[in-house]
Order: C-alpha cells, then structure tokens, then sequence
C-alpha cells in the first residue's frame, strides 16, 4: 500500500463524517510492518512478519466525542467504521475540552527512513542475528547458552488527516538487536544482555551487541552479598532510564490532572539537584520516536520538562492543553489505529554532564556501581517511594573489586535525585528513553 493510498482514504473517511453533519473528523490510517529473526546455535530459531493496517477515525460533535476503528480499508469499510464512531457519539458524555488541532506550523522535511533497511536481503538479516551470537559466543568459555540472539526492524507508514486543515503523511523505520544470554562458572549462572537500535541500518554493530551481552553475564560470576551499609552509588545508564520511567509518568499532564503525579501542584518548583535537565524532544536527529506530526497532527517539539532541578512544563496533547489553558507540546501519542491519542514521551533524556564514566567511578572509594534493579514496577508514582532489589559492582579504592547481587535499595524518586553528586558524558538510548551514568550521594544499600 502506496503513501497516496493512506490520504486516499484518510481523506474519504474525514469527508463521508463531514457529510453525517460532524463538526470535527480525523482519520488515522496507518500501514506496520515488523519482522523478527530469532537465532540459536547459529540456527533460525524463529522468523516472524507482521502487517498491521487499518484505519481509526474520531469524531467529535458538541463536545461529545466518538472513536472507532477497523482493518477493512474498503470503501464499504471505511464509510462503515465512520457510522459507527458517530454512533459512539451519541452514547458518550458531553466534555468541553474535546477537541482537534488545526494547521498551526508547516511540517518539518525530516531524515525518517533509510532504504537500506529494506533494501538487505532476508539472508543478510539472519546473518546480522549471527553475528550477535558469536561474538557473544567467542568473547569467553563462560559463555554457556544463548537464550535469544535477536535481529528486528519495523518499518510504519502513516496518514492523518483531520477536517480542520491538518493533513500529513510519513513513513519511518528502524533496525536493532538484542541478546540475552548465559554464564556459568563453578555451578554459578548468571545472564546477560546487551541491545542496540538505530535509524541507520550503517550504525547497527551486532558484534557489539553480543560483546556488550557476554561481558555483562561474565562480570556477574560469583557474585555476593555485602553487609549493610550506607555508600554512594552509580546508576548505570540503563538503571537511569528505569528511574526516568517515573519522571515521565510524572510529567504526564494527563496524569498531573488526575492527581496521579508525584509532581501535582510543583510546577515552577524546584523539585531535584541543579545537575538535572530532563529533556522530551520528537524532533531530535535519528531519535526512534521522531517524526513530522505527533498522534493527532501536531508538529513535535523540544520541551525542557526539568530545567536544572526546577520544574517547567508538563508534556500535553491537544486535550490536556485545553484544559490547562495552554497548548499541545506535541506529545500525543497512539498505539496504532486502535487507540485513541493520549500523552506520552516522544525522545525523553537525561541531559548528559561533562565527566567520564571512569572519571567518576575512580572518584569513589568504596561505593556499589548498580548496573540492574529489579521491582521497579512496584514504584508508587504519587509518592515517589521505591524499594528495589539491585546488583552490580562493588567499588572499592575506584575501581571495581567484586560483583555483588541479593542487596537492595529504598528511597524516594525526588530525594534520590536530589542527591546527585556528578553526571556522566556518555548519554545513551535504550529505544526512546536515553540517560547517562550517574553518581549519587550515600544511600543505604541493604544486604545480609
């Protein structure tokens, strides 16, 4: 299915609700392929492909507002799917901040799709998912199992068009890897995993993929308990992205609304140390949430959420906004055809600092370098409290001396960030979400 197909019907679905008397249409078309390679002892383990096409159309009359979707882009189809959000409609409660954005900016020309991704024969993939599992493979005799050695790519191709001038389309993709694999040394077994994806298929390394992967699993053998004890610690960039989880939920101005957010009420606000700026940018240079438009037409921004500890701006979509009295920040999101948009991150980052990982890790004489926490999901998002199980690396005179696991670590999000001493230079993105290593003051690590 050709872009031109996408307006095609997007258009059709906005004018056949237009001529049924509604005020406000959009169409949402969206065309997704995906496709997975699995390999195991350099044998495909497993291969999918998946299309997912369709077609969800909103409708908003007298601020009642109707959605349905449907996979049958036919023209029965399409004037059917319509009938129905109309019907939706008329059973849904009337609320005056229902509405659609209109054509405010031109969209951006922006770098979204790289041929070559699609170009690479199927073999040539299987080959990238091989290559993973043997550098994994050859880095050490530890090395026992490969769990998954995993090449993806998806490829999304979008029209939106909207009866109040928005009128957009795109097409974006991405490739990667992941591996997640086994160690075993003395009876010990330990995992690891390391994971890339990128815009470009040029930028992937699937060596490093499995080296990243084998030396964390390696590194791990053995590991210990420590007593209790109160010590600085260092988030790996990973264990920050977990935490940032929270500030985005937090930054959420759906979530701020319904008094679900630990940061209701302290906007303005000083709320975490100087060192932070939080950042949600969807128009950044090869971010894997960039685009054009957001889930309802508006053209993404750069939005500074936590400028140097104090608090800024919330993330809003067209609905948030009104309701606040402010505008959208881009940041409408949607699941595919079958959702409606809601607020969410687009690119969201910690700011990087000026300093080393190495730098800071030999700034430490005896502290516990965090590389994976585990129970983050039971985080309590009003509150900010946590209690998490955590292993890592145990620092000792700067530089690592033991692997340690079975501690864990309790606080508060606000607090935590609060204390922190030093941010690292090496901002890196796990998918969407990107942070650097970073170094917080004592907090009580919890062991035998």
């Amino acid at each position: 299915m050709q872009t031109l197909e996408l307006v095609e019907i997007a258009e059709k679905a906005v004018n056949t609700a237009k001529k049924m008397g509604i005020e406000q249409a959009e169409a949402y078309v969206q065309d997704a392929k995906s496709l997975t390679i699995e390999v195991s002892k350099q044998q495909v383990e497993d291969l999918k492909f998946s299309n997912k096409r369709g077609i969800g159309v909103r409708v908003i009359k007298q601020g009642k507002m109707g959605f349905a979707y449907t996979t049958d882009l036919s023209l029965e189809g399409i004037e059917n799917v319509v009938k129905e959000s109309i019907i939706v409609l008329n059973y849904s409660t009337e609320d005056e901040y229902n509405t659609m954005p209109g054509v405010i900016q031109d969209y951006l020309d922006l770098d979204l799709y790289d041929d070559s991704i699609q170009l690479i024969s199927l073999e040539k993939k299987i080959d990238l998912a091989k290559q993973i599992e043997i550098a994994a493979l050859e880095y050490d005799r530890r090395i026992k199992k490969t769990e998954k050695s995993v090449y993806q790519d998806a490829e999304l191709e979008v029209a939106l068009v909207n009866s109040l001038g928005i009128h957009a389309h795109y097409k974006s993709n991405y490739c990667g890897g992941y591996a997640w694999l086994i160690a075993e040394q003395d009876g010990d077994v330990q995992s690891g995993t390391g994971m890339n994806f990128t815009k470009k298929l040029e930028d992937l390394n699937p060596k490093n993929i499995g080296l990243e992967a084998a030396q964390k699993a390696v590194r791990m053998l053995n590991a210990k308990s420590v007593k209790t004890k109160r010590v600085p610690l260092i988030f790996d960039s990973y264990v920050v992205t977990n935490f940032l989880d929270l500030f985005a939920s937090a930054v959420n101005a759906e979530s701020v609304q319904k008094g679900k957010s630990l940061l209701s009420g302290k906007l303005g606000q000083k709320i975490v140390s100087e060192q932070i700026t939080i950042i949600d940018d969807g128009l950044m240079p090869n971010g894997l949430a960039t685009s054009i438009i957001d889930g309802e037409g508006v053209v993404p921004s750069k939005t500074v959420v936590i400028d140097k500890g104090r608090l800024i701006s919330f993330l809003h979509n067209t609905y948030t906004a009104a309701k606040d009295g402010t505008k959208s920040t881009g940041n409408a999101v949607r699941g595919g055809f079958i959702t409606t948009p809601e607020v969410g991150t687009t690119n969201f980052y910690l700011a990087e600092g000026t300093k080393n990982q190495e730098e800071i890790i030999q700034s430490i004489n005896e502290g516990f370098y965090v590389t994976e926490i585990m129970g983050m999901h039971t985080a309590n998002p009003i509150s900010g409290d946590f209690s998490l199980g955590a292993s890592g690396l145990w620092i000792s005179k700067g530089e690592f001396s033991y692997p340690v696991r079975g501690v864990a670590i309790a606080g508060n999000v606000l607090e935590l960030f609060n204390s922190v001493e030093s941010i690292g230079n090496d901002l890196r993105f796990f998918g969407s979400i990107g942070a650097p290593t970073v170094l917080f003051g004592k907090v009580t690590v919890s062991g035998k």
